[in-house]
C-alpha cells in the first residue's frame, strides 16, 4: 500500500476513459443499462469489475487511486487463499512459515505492485481472485456439494472479469478430473455443461477488435509465436528480450523433469491444485502468444501480463516442496514400488536439485523485480503526474498532450468537461484562483530557466525575448522554480500570467535537486514548475509573461515585475 501511496496518481489512463467517464455520460442521460456493463472491452467482458469500479468511483468522486487500492485488496485476498491452500499441505509451524517466505516475497514483488498504479487492473485482480477461489473450492470439495457449486460461480466471475477467464474453466476442468473426490463423473459433466453455457453467453455478439492482429498469426509465423510464448513464461522472472526466452525454456524444462522424476507417484491428491496454477500460467502465456504475437514478441514482456503468468513459478515451488517432503519422511509412507533405498535416495536428491533450481529462480525474480519495480514506479509517477496536469488544464492543451491520456483527444475533451462539471477525478481536488487571493506588492523568489527549450539568462539583462513560430510548434513550455520567500518554504502553486489577462496554472512540485545547494534548503527539493499551453490561445504578436507565486498557506500571491519575458509569436 505504501508503494501505491508513494507512486500512485489520481488520473484516468487509456482504457479507463472507456469505463467510468463513458458510463457517467450514459448515466447522466438515463441511458445506462446492464448491457453496457456487459459490453465488450477488447477481448474481455468485465461485467463484475465494472460494478465494483463504477460503485467505487461514485463513492470517491472517481479518485483513481481508490481503484488502485481496490485492485490491491483483491490481490491480497488472493494471497490469503493461496496461503490457506499451502497450510492444508504443510500446516502452520515455524518451519512451514519459513518455507512460505520466498513465495510471499515473490507475490508482493515491487514490479508486480507497479501493475496497481493502473486503476484499470481491477479487471485482472478480480479475475485472479475468482480463479484462485475456484481452485481452492474444488480442492476442498470432496463430493457434489456447495463448495463445488461455489467454484462454478467463481469461474463465472473470472470469465466475466477478464478474457483469461476462459482459461479458468479449462484448467479447473482438468483439476476436477484429477481430483480424488466422490461423484467425479457428475461433477465433470456439470462443469462441462456450465462451461458451454458460460462460453455461449460470453461469445454472444462478440466481435474481434479490429486493431488487434489475426489469431492465426502465430500459426503462420511459428517462430514469432514460440518466441512470444517463451518470452511470456520467462518474464515471470526477468523481463529481457534475450534472457526471458531462455528462462522460459528453463521453467518448462524444470516442469518436465518434475514429471519424469516423480512420474510413478505424482501425488495428485495434494498437487492437483498446484498443477492448476502452473497450467493456468502456461495457458495464459499461450493466449498472449496467439492474441498478441502480431505486435511483436516483446509485447509478452508487458507488465500487465505478469498478473497472469507469475503463477507458474509459484506452482512449481509448491509441487517441488511437496515431493521433497515425501522423501524426507519415513520410508514406511513411500509406496512399495519405491521401497528400494537407492531409488528413493536418488529420487530424493533429484527433487532437492529441482527445488533448489526453483528457489534460485524465485530469488532472482524477487531481486530483479525489486529494482525494476522502483524504477517503473518512479517513471509511471512522473508520467501520470504530467498527465494529471494536462487533464487539469485540458482547455489550454494541444491535442498531442491529451493523446497521452487517450488516443482520441476529442473524446478526452468531451469526457473531461463532464468530469469537471461534477468535480470528479482531478477536478475534485483543491484549486487556486488568483482572483480569489490577496495580492501582495512584493517581488517573489523564482526563476524561469527555459522557454520551449531555449535557456533563459538574466545575469546580463533583465529582459528576455523569445521568438516562437506557431506553424512549427503547437506547444509553449515554460520551466523554472519558485518558493515562498516569506515563509522560507515551498510555494502552494505557481501561475503563468500572459498579458495580465490569461492565467495558466503550472505543474508545481517537480524535483530540483540543484536547489538544495543553490538555495541552501533541503525543503526546496520539489520547488520546480512546468507550464504548457497551446500558442493558438495567444495569437500572433508580442506577449508579455509574468510569474505569479502563491504563498505556502494559500491565502495570497506575489507577481514578478522586475524581469521581463516577451514572447514573439
Amino acid at each position: 500500500m505504501f508503494y501505491i501511496h508513494s507512486f500512485g496518481v489520481n488520473v484516468p489512463f487509456l482504457d479507463q476513459w472507456n469505463e467510468f467517464p463513458a458510463f457517467l455520460m450514459k448515466y447522466e442521460n438515463s441511458d445506462l443499462s446492464i448491457f453496457d456493463l456487459f459490453s465488450q472491452q477488447n477481448e474481455s467482458r468485465p461485467f463484475f469489475p465494472r460494478i465494483f469500479m463504477f460503485s467505487m468511483s461514485l463513492i470517491t468522486s472517481y479518485n483513481v487511486k481508490s481503484l488502485m487500492y481496490l485492485s490491491y485488496g483483491f490481490y491480497c485476498i488472493s494471497f490469503f487463499i493461496l496461503f490457506s491452500m499451502y497450510k492444508k499441505d504443510h500446516g502452520v509451524t515455524k518451519l512451514s512459515l519459513l518455507k512460505f517466505v520466498p513465495i510471499a516475497w515473490f507475490f508482493f514483488n515491487l514490479f508486480q505492485m507497479s501493475n496497481f498504479l493502473f486503476g484499470i487492473r481491477t479487471e485482472q485482480s478480480l479475475h485472479i481472485l475468482a480463479f484462485i477461489s475456484a481452485v481452492y473450492l474444488i480442492d476442498s470439495s470432496k463430493k457434489f456439494d456447495s463448495k463445488f457449486l461455489a467454484s462454478i460461480g467463481f469461474a463465472f466471475v473470472s470469465l466475466f472479469s477478464f478474457a483469461a477467464g476462459t482459461i479458468t474453466w479449462i484448467v479447473c476442468l482438468v483439476q476436477v478430473v484429477l481430483s480424488n473426490s466422490d461423484e467425479k463423473i457428475k461433477k465433470t459433466v456439470v462443469w462441462i455443461t456450465c462451461t458451454a453455457v458460460s462460453f455461449s453467453v460470453y461469445l454472444f455478439g462478440y466481435a474481434k477488435p479490429s486493431h488487434h492482429p489475426s489469431l492465426l498469426y502465430s500459426l503462420y509465423n511459428l517462430e514469432d509465436g514460440v518466441s512470444t510464448f517463451l518470452n511470456s513464461v520467462g518474464s515471470t522472472i526477468i523481463r529481457d528480450p534475450v534472457l526471458s526466452p531462455i528462462v522460459g525454456l528453463l521453467i518448462i524444462t524444470i516442469l518436465v523433469f518434475i514429471f519424469i522424476v516423480n512420474r510413478k507417484n505424482l501425488q495428485l491428491e495434494k498437487n492437483s491444485k498446484w498443477f492448476s496454477l502452473v497450467l493456468f500460467s502456461l495457458f495464459a502465456s499461450l493466449e498472449v502468444s496467439v492474441a498478441r504475437a502480431g505486435f511483436g514478441s516483446s509485447v509478452a514482456l508487458s507488465q500487465r501480463y505478469l498478473l497472469l503468468t507469475y503463477w507458474s513459478i509459484i506452482g512449481l515451488y509448491f509441487i517441488s516442496l511437496n515431493f521433497v517432503n515425501i522423501y524426507c519422511r519415513n520410508f514406511q509412507i513411500v509406496p512399495d514400488r519405491f521401497s528400494a533405498k537407492d531409488i528413493i535416495e536418488k529420487t530424493k536428491i533429484l527433487n532437492y536439485l529441482l527445488l533448489g533450481s526453483v528457489l534460485c529462480l524465485l530469488f532472482i525474480g524477487v531481486s530483479y523485480h525489486f529494482v525494476t519495480g522502483i524504477e517503473t514506479g518512479s517513471v509511471l509517477n512522473e508520467q501520470f503526474e504530467q498527465n494529471k496536469y494536462y487533464l487539469e488544464t485540458f482547455d489550454l492543451q494541444p491535442d498531442k498532450n491529451l493523446e497521452r491520456l487517450y488516443p482520441d483527444a476529442t473524446a478526452v475533451r468531451e469526457k473531461a468537461t463532464l468530469l469537471r462539471k461534477y468535480n470528479l477525478s482531478v477536478f475534485s481536488q483543491e484549486k487556486y484562483d488568483l482572483e480569489a487571493l490577496k495580492k501582495k506588492d512584493k517581488e517573489p523568489q523564482y526563476s524561469v530557466d527555459s522557454i520551449n527549450g531555449q535557456q533563459v539568462n538574466l545575469i546580463k539583462d533583465k529582459t528576455v525575448n523569445i521568438a516562437i513560430t506557431s506553424t512549427e510548434t503547437d506547444e509553449i513550455v515554460i520551466e523554472g522554480w519558485a518558493v515562498d520567500v516569506d515563509e522560507n518554504k515551498l510555494a502552494r502553486a505557481v501561475f503563468i500570467v500572459v498579458n495580465d489577462k490569461i492565467t495558466v496554472p503550472s505543474r508545481y512540485g517537480i524535483k530540483r535537486e540543484d536547489l538544495i545547494n543553490n538555495l541552501n534548503n533541503k525543503d526546496f527539493l520539489k520547488a520546480g514548475f512546468r507550464a504548457s499551453f497551446n500558442p493558438s490561445l495567444l495569437g500572433d504578436g508580442t506577449h508579455r509573461i509574468k510569474i505569479a507565486v502563491v504563498s505556502n498557506d494559500g491565502t495570497s500571491y506575489c507577481i514578478g515585475q522586475k524581469n521581463e519575458y516577451n514572447l514573439y509569436v
